[in-house]
């Protein structure tokens, strides 16, 4: 009886573990998609804001002329 409660233990720790790992997983993927349209916007942002610096750049060197 002692065997068969340890082997039956053991495949309960085992399917949680498994649950553990695939929500653990879940969890990371949705964090790196995240992450992936944060840095997406910053990128977006960045290229917005250096236009912004040359076109201020140049409206200054025509204005000195």
């Amino acid at each position: 009886m002692k065997v068969k409660e340890k082997k039956q233990n053991l495949k309960d720790s085992e399917a949680e573990l498994e649950r553990r790992h695939e929500q653990m997983k879940k969890n990371l993927e949705a964090q790196y998609k995240e992450l992936e349209e944060k840095r997406r916007q910053f990128e977006e942002e960045k290229a917005n804001w250096e236009t912004q610096q040359r076109i201020l750049e140049q409206q200054k060197l025509d204005a000195s002329k």
